[in-house]
């Protein structure tokens, strides 16, 4: 069978589903036709046939027919699907009556310590069956995947999650809200085309905002508010008659009611009983006083609420109730979808992963402020630290120590001295599933044991009161946030608390490029416990006070308290949250205006509503948060006030003739007027505040034109040529950090600075922008020109955390980022993660990804490196992922000139004595031509390499040719091949790859470069090389594809898995010529052997 290279589209399978021609179907998706004989299941009296219809790795999928003329129950239909767990665990069933005329298709949804959810999807003959034909898009075969053998179950399971969880209102939404999105924008009247889409986005969160509100009856008490008046609209005047919805009834609502404080008795009869919002969200838009003639028919807006309709919408957190339901979260998730462009290297960032990075960059922070103004609490032995000592599980995650107070079994035991005799047969068990009461999801006892060790030593180390700074408890992995939130409220005086407070209350979080908020909502998330936590105790001391105290003792504690009793506790926590310590820009307008709707959404949910139209129903305007969340190119503009005065003085006269000291006291006279804005937004009674905002913005513009000018000349623009200058500002979209935020920027910089850059070659963008003056430019991708921005822009002992592609921490390309990096920071620690069979971006491709959290320090020392192992996992271990990191000091990352993937002392061990060798492989080939060659596959390594003796056997068209993707190495003679055949075929070689490469492609420097003894080329490996060829002939296979411009090809595969006893012996001998122990040699042949013996990634 072969597969296409161009994917079906809808249309193509909603034909193939119509005539209920499945085989076809699945041939056109890229499966295999599969073979194998049914099987018979029975349950409530009925007996169903399960045939198999297609397969690709161990994801299968069947047909199934009941005994009886009708469909079997769902009820039935989920018995059976739980017995089916035990033949097929990856599969989808479809049940199909004996007419042909209705069928269930049904995906089993399955999640640790949860019972198995099927998901159905109708079939009916004669319907059109399009949402079926949608989901089944998901299930294609990329065909250059395929090939490489990078295509396994757990990438099908992820493709059938994305197809059929329909847990995911999600997705539902999502899918339609594009399409009402573009068919919104399409209705738009007397508009530019180039803001349609913009203006578009605009309206549709304005009125998403409403919904929510709406449900929470703030809007006259209506429920259903919108649908309402534009009826009664209707009602009025007609359809589009005198004035439309929009301008009659829309506008008026936004900008003079939700968006305007005063009221007046003919604005009310219109509106009814609103409140006044503030927010800046419904303050009429430059695009609305630009375009005078800017019109929406009805018929749009019909069209809209007929969709929002059709959901539930409810302004709280917890998780939705049921598939119709619209909640922030959820409409989170969807904004996240919508705003992340993978052409642009965005893509969608997960809660655990914006928790980690928020939580280990943001907390420590304030330990480190708090141990500057308070150090006598932390020091001696009554300091904080000693939290630790008493209660050391309370700061290791529940994951971290799950199943360790368990005795481990006699068989288990038997293997925990490295001195004893026999240790890998005694550790032979240690493969097998660790039993559940110990086992965290997949967990093998090896796994099991690890973990228990880091438990022991880490619990040990906290009680003999080891563990007294920042640092070592970021890299211990350690639940800062548990930790500095306990710090609090132990507090034994009023100083340490204020101390805490101080740090919490000031801290500045920047996400330099975020999209719709993911990072700001988790930094969000990770103050808010710390604000209560220091109200809480302000109160505490307060209320403690002697009469006779309390006008002179603690009045900032009062002053606080006395400003937070104004307003409901999270409200008033998250606006100053939302206020003080949140900033973001992104190059895409449209998600900056997402991220304020969210945070606007989350405020609004901390409300209580009053029935009492007086007090604004109880509702305090949105604070007005366009200044903290800006649009702009992060990469293109003034980062410091420096840079700006040494290029303005260079250019001074041949560009505006305004001087560097009149656009720097026009610089600071903005932010003493940014200033009292904020302040107007922590007290919105004052006046004046829309007047005052709008003069900023305009100063800010003229201020901002001058600046570009002088910029757009060091972008070689010739800056008398006005129109030269206005296209490079459009194409551009500089943004001067040093106004923008600038009392920031001159009080130091940020304090955190946390985010996921995007993922994007510097070519990519040389068509819309230039990018110039950057250290790492030589890397090639925009997110190392991100960090070395943020590092720009972030203070002394400030901290950043960014999540990135994993070549960050391998590649010579990165080396540039690395240095930059090392000669700034006083500590960073890495963790790596693979894409197979597990990844932490769904959706795409290669996504092998690096975590990184560093500290800043120019002082110029040698920085501590952690890093981590190569994190691999099935989906079922992601919730414990990240409680279960752990990092080991690096000391060998200098001479390997990368940062290391390692797990523990034992891998650093083994690298130290790699790094002793002297001879490197590369010194033992020959040049081409001898004969005695070794042949490989330059890419898709996976979980085995693909080395043997004689060139794969490839056709193409029915002719004997060769694969663009092989290569080979030249050795000298017989003796030499059989050597360097079974050494990279090493679980030595292939732990020694994992390491220190990109774990993508394998290039001449990969093996060239690895250490091998003098000793290792005087044994003889000619029986085993033999042996392991022999081993790889009887694996292979042929395996067809078709490309769309070569046409059909056919490739050999192996199974090299098949030589893994054999690779073992090679392996024992190698340990005796490295001086290997035994414990190191256990290790080495163990190395990731529930990936690589347990997944479809072993056929190569």
């Amino acid at each position: 069978m072969t597969t296409t290279f161009q994917p079906p589209t809808a249309d193509e399978l909603q034909a193939l589903l119509n005539r209920n021609d499945l085989q076809d179907l699945f041939i056109h998706l890229g499966w295999n036709v599969a073979r194998g004989r049914p099987i018979v299941l029975a349950e409530d009296d009925v007996e169903v046939r399960f045939t198999p219809l297609a397969r690709k790795a161990q994801f299968q999928i069947f047909t199934a027919q009941p005994s009886t003329p009708n469909l079997p129950g769902r009820a039935t239909i989920r018995k059976l699907e739980k017995r089916l767990n035990a033949l097929a665990a990856e599969r989808l069933v479809i049940y199909q009556d004996l007419r042909g005329e209705h069928a269930e298709w049904v995906w089993a949804k399955r999640e640790p310590g949860r019972p198995l959810q099927p998901r159905f999807h109708e079939w009916h003959a004669g319907a059109a069956n399009l949402d079926l034909a949608r989901r089944l898009l998901d299930l294609h075969v990329d065909l250059h995947l395929d090939e490489r053998g990078e295509f396994d179950t757990t990438t099908l399971a992820g493709q059938a999650r994305r197809a059929f969880d329909v847990d995911k209102v999600t997705n539902k939404f999502y899918g339609r809200f594009k399409s009402e999105h573009d068919a919104f924008a399409d209705a738009l009247e007397g508009i530019l085309d180039d803001e349609r889409k913009w203006y578009a986005g605009l309206m549709l969160n304005r009125l998403m905002f409403v919904y929510f509100i709406q449900k929470k009856g703030y809007l006259d008490g209506d429920q259903h508010y919108l649908r309402n008046r534009l009826a009664s609209v209707k009602e009025s005047q007609g359809d589009d008659q005198f004035q439309t919805f929009y301008r009659q009834f829309l506008r008026r609502l936004f900008h003079d009611g939700l968006g305007s404080p005063g009221r007046d008795p003919n604005l009310e009869r219109l509106i009814g009983r609103v409140p006044y919002l503030n927010g800046g969200l419904f303050e009429e838009h430059p695009i609305e006083r630009t375009n005078a003639a800017l019109d929406v028919p009805d018929s749009a807006f019909e069209r809209v609420f007929a969709f929002f309709d059709s959901y539930q919408w409810v302004l709280d957190d917890r998780p939705g109730r049921n598939e119709n339901e619209i909640n922030p979260d959820v409409l989170g998730h969807i904004f996240e979808k919508y705003i992340n462009q993978k052409d642009m290297g965005a893509y969608y960032t997960k809660e655990d992963v914006t928790e980690y990075i928020s939580r280990n960059a943001i907390v420590p922070f304030i330990l480190d402020r708090a141990i500057e103004d308070c150090r006598v609490a932390f020091e001696g032995e009554g300091s904080v630290w000693r939290l630790l000592q008493a209660d050391p599980d309370r700061y290791i995650f529940r994951w971290a120590r799950h199943g360790i107070t368990h005795e481990l079994p006699e068989d288990i035991a038997a293997g925990l001295d490295p001195a004893q005799p026999d240790l890998l047969e005694k550790r032979r068990a240690w493969n097998r599933a660790a039993l559940p009461q110990f086992a965290l999801p997949t967990e093998t006892w090896r796994e099991h044991v690890a973990r228990r060790a880091r438990y022991e030593t880490l619990a040990a180390r906290l009680r003999r009161g080891e563990v007294t700074d920042v640092r070592t408890l970021v890299t211990s992995n350690l639940d800062v946030r548990q930790f500095l939130q306990d710090v609090v409220e132990f507090a034994d005086g009023p100083d340490l608390v204020r101390a805490v407070w101080r740090a919490v209350n000031g801290i500045t979080v920047l996400d330099p490029t975020c999209g719709s908020g993911a990072f700001l909502f988790a930094a969000a998330n990770i103050l808010l416990p710390l604000y209560r936590a220091c109200l809480k105790r302000m109160q505490e001391f307060v209320a403690a006070l002697p009469p006779a105290d309390a006008a002179t003792r603690l009045t900032d504690f009062q002053a606080v308290l006395a400003e937070g009793k104004r307003h409901a506790l999270d409200y008033f926590i998250l606006k100053q949250i939302i206020l003080r310590n949140l900033h973001g820009v992104d190059v895409m307008p449209e998600a900056v205006e997402i991220a304020k709707l969210r945070l606007f959404l989350k405020l609004i949910a901390s409300s209580e509503k009053t029935e009492d139209a007086g007090d604004n129903f109880g509702l305090e305007p949105l604070p007005d948060i366009d200044f903290n969340l800006r649009a702009g190119n992060t990469l293109v503009g003034f980062a410091s006030e420096a840079e700006a005065e040494r290029i303005v003085r260079e250019r001074l006269l041949t560009t505006s003739g305004v001087s560097w000291e009149n656009l720097a006291a026009q610089a600071a006279d903005l932010a003493g007027r940014y200033e009292q804005f904020k302040a107007r937004q922590l007290h919105p009674d004052l006046p004046g505040t829309h007047e005052m905002k709008h003069d900023l913005q305009a100063r800010l513009a003229a201020l901002g034109d001058n600046l570009n000018t002088y910029l757009a000349g060091e972008y070689g623009v010739n800056v008398k040529d006005k129109k030269a200058v206005a296209a490079w500002r459009a194409a551009h979209r500089p943004f001067h950090w040093f106004v923008e935020f600038y009392r920031v920027l001159k009080e130091g910089g940020f304090d955190v600075i946390v985010g996921n850059p995007p993922y994007l070659e510097v070519s990519a963008v040389r068509g819309k922008y230039t990018l110039v003056n950057f250290q790492t430019m030589k890397s090639g991708n925009l997110y190392a020109l991100c960090t070395e921005r943020s590092y720009n822009i972030l203070r002394e002992g400030g901290y950043v955390g960014f999540i990135v592609q994993q070549p960050v921490v391998s590649t010579q390309r990165m080396k540039v980022l690395r240095k930059f990096m090392e000669d700034r920071s006083d500590f960073i620690a890495a963790s790596t993660f693979d894409d197979r069979p597990s990844k932490l971006f769904d959706g795409i491709n290669h996504a092998r990804v690096a975590i990184f959290l560093t500290r800043k320090n120019a002082g110029g020392a040698t920085p501590a490196l952690f890093v981590s192992r190569y994190h691999k996992w099935y989906a079922e271990e992601r919730p414990v992922l990240f409680e279960t990191l752990a990092y080991v000091k690096s000391s060998q990352h200098a001479a390997l000139d990368v940062w290391p993937k390692l797990s523990s002392a034992t891998e650093e061990a083994i690298l130290a004595k790699l790094a002793r060798v002297r001879t490197r492989l590369g010194q033992r080939l020959s040049p081409r031509g001898t004969g005695f060659n070794v042949y490989y596959k330059i890419t898709g390594v996976g979980h085995w390499f693909t080395f043997t003796l004689r060139p794969p056997r490839f056709l193409r068209g029915g002719t004997a040719g060769a694969s663009t993707r092989e290569s080979t190495m030249a050795l000298g003679d017989e003796a030499a091949l059989s050597t360097t055949f079974s050494l990279l075929n090493s679980s030595l070689f292939y732990w020694f790859y994992q390491v220190r490469t990109n774990c993508r492609d394998f290039n001449p420097s990969d093996y060239t470069t690895f250490p091998v003894p003098d000793g290792v080329f005087e044994r003889d490996f000619t029986t085993q090389a033999r042996a392991i060829q022999d081993a790889l002939d009887g694996s292979s296979s042929l395996g067809g594809v078709t490309h769309s411009q070569t046409g059909a090809i056919q490739v050999e595969r192996f199974k090299p898995r098949v030589g893994k006893d054999l690779y073992d012996q090679v392996d024992a001998v190698l340990a005796e010529e490295y001086g290997f122990t035994a414990e190191e040699l256990d290790f080495i042949v163990n190395y990731d052997i529930k990936y690589r013996l347990g997944s479809e990634n072993a056929e190569a």
